[in-house]
């Protein structure tokens, strides 16, 4: 441009402004209010040769001795590139998910400018931040978090190192929030005034669920060391991951010990080959069962079962596996002394099956013998005493001999019902079956019982008793409309030997107690409806 096209116009007229009349008129209010004497500033818009600039615009008056104005002068300084970056960074503050702020060194110092999501974050607006003094980290603060937010602050004034922290901030309206804050001493552009600058966001969702797992975790860690059975997680390279109080107390090894063992370094030499096999099975087949001895930080052997899962982190990330060790100790002396039980069970079967049938049997020969030679009551006395014999001996083999079920089948209940009735001696009894289901059990067994609750029925409640059998919810029951059992003696009729019949042994229903419970189930006495005994068997597995 040259000098002619401007020299001898009004400010406001030159090529600078001719786009833009907001400028011209700012410039003319410029230029009188410098011919009053008034020094007047304010950024303007213009136009070069090629670009539109930012400038910095000031009109100053020129007075003489007298201070009046005898000159004006016009300033011009292009701060586009500054302009550009101040509005880049406010826009970058407007978009952060909290507030920015700038304030003194000093504890009570005042905020120099603040910005961002100002009121959304506490309440206040930006002008009530940058005139109270001592708010920003004072009054916004909760007061339980006060002094080690302000020594955080004083600290990076002190050493000039960033602070980071966490704490409560309180509202305008009194409500709580967590905040993260990062902050820092720099220095002030131009004036070299120390500054704190620093970032506030609301962090109040991520603490509290950061707070309900770690509550989380510490409910699972209190539920697992509460466990009697060893817990544990093994990383895949065999290393151990994590671990019940329980581990400790068993092995004697501390935290920090086990945190730098692998899982194979809790057995002897002999058992480590097992283990590095269940280990690989477990990773590789998904599951495992194993029982070795743990060896204990003394060197004590304890006999444990190990069951293992293989542990995915995601559909095709193996993170190893977890398990449970369960002290196996009292289980091997049980299995010890059960094996001695039953090594005695079968001397003692033997004995009754063979050297006391035997005897019994000479002695029913002879009594058959003297019948021939002589008449004699005592003979039938002695007959009846030998017929008990043998029945007592029959119940006791039955007991000794009953095990685990081992002939489970499923089928209808009514046919078992039929049969057990043909099997007993029932005189003039009568029989009610109102029963249409199909149970699991061991079928001979099963007749066992009934034909024992039958015969009680029976011998208890007459020749022309009813016995009805009927459905329950979960099982079934057998019920007579004899005399009945007193209440007080209902909880007794189980008990071995506990018979009110002359002829009796005691142990007909301490043997149907006993197969009941053999097949999970449970027996009951009650009062039939029609006043007699009524037995409840519960729990019975039905098949639809």
């Amino acid at each position: 441009m040259i000098r002619e096209a401007v020299v001898g116009k009004p400010v406001w007229e030159t090529y600078w402004f001719r786009d833009n009349e907001d400028a011209r008129a700012t410039i003319r209010e410029a230029v009188e209010r410098a011919r009053h004497g008034e020094l007047h500033w304010d950024q303007i818009r213009v136009r070069g040769n090629d670009c539109e600039a930012i400038v910095d615009f000031t009109v100053r008056p020129v007075t003489d001795e007298d201070g009046e104005v005898t000159a004006l002068i016009p300033e011009g300084r292009d701060v586009t590139e500054q302009k550009q970056r101040t509005q880049r960074l406010e826009t970058l503050v407007d978009n952060l998910p909290g507030m920015v702020y700038w304030r003194g060194t000093g504890r009570e110092s005042q905020v120099e400018t603040v910005g961002g999501e100002v009121e959304e974050l506490t309440g206040y607006s930006e002008q009530t931040l940058e005139t109270r003094t001592g708010i920003l980290h004072g009054e916004l603060v909760h007061p339980d978090d006060r002094e080690k937010v302000r020594d955080a602050v004083e600290g990076t004034v002190a050493n000039g190192k960033p602070f980071e922290i966490t704490y409560r901030l309180v509202t305008a309206d009194g409500s709580e929030k967590w905040v993260w804050e990062r902050g820092q001493r720099v220095e002030a552009v131009g004036s070299g005034t120390e500054l704190i600058e620093g970032f506030i966001t609301d962090i109040t969702d991520q603490h509290e669920t950061a707070q309900e797992l770690r509550r989380e975790r510490e409910f699972v860690d209190q539920a697992l060391d509460t466990l009697d059975d060893l817990f544990y997680v093994v990383g895949a390279d065999g290393q151990m991951i994590r671990w019940n109080k329980r581990l400790t107390e068993v092995t004697g090894y501390t935290d920090e010990e086990i945190a730098d063992m692998y899982a194979i370094d809790f057995f002897p030499e002999d058992e480590r080959g097992r283990i590095g096999e269940a280990i690989d099975e477990t990773l590789t087949a998904g599951k495992t069962i194993v029982e070795a001895d743990i060896l204990t930080a003394d060197g004590e052997r304890v006999p444990y079962e190990f069951t293992g899962r293989r542990l995915t982190a995601a559909e095709t990330d193996m993170a190893g596996l977890v398990g449970v060790g369960r002290d196996v100790q009292e289980r091997e002396r049980r299995q010890r002394n059960l094996e001695q039980k039953n090594e005695r069970l079968d001397e003692f079967t033997g004995i009754i099956s063979h050297d006391l049938r035997s005897p019994l049997s000479v002695a029913s020969g002879r009594i058959e013998l003297a019948k021939e030679e002589c008449d004699s009551e005592h003979l039938a006395h002695a007959t009846s005493a030998l017929e008990r014999s043998q029945a007592l001996i029959d119940d006791l083999l039955i007991l000794a001999r009953e095990g685990d079920r081992d002939a489970v089948e499923s089928f209808e209940l009514v046919d078992v019902i039929e049969a057990c009735w043909r099997t007993v001696e029932t005189e003039n009894a009568t029989l009610v079956v109102d029963v249409d289901r199909r149970i699991r059990a061991d079928r001979s067994r099963l007749q066992q019982v009934l034909a024992n609750l039958v015969r009680n029925a029976v011998e208890h409640g007459g020749e022309d008793v009813t016995v009805t059998f009927g459905e329950t919810e979960d099982g079934f029951y057998v019920a007579d409309d004899g005399r009945g059992i007193p209440e007080e003696e209902r909880e007794r009729v189980f008990e071995p030997g506990y018979s009110t019949a002359a002829d009796g042994t005691g142990f007909g229903l301490s043997i149907v107690e006993q197969i009941i419970e053999q097949h999970g189930c449970e027996i009951r006495v009650a009062e039939s409806d029609a006043g007699g005994a009524r037995f409840e068997i519960t729990g019975v597995e039905f098949v639809d």
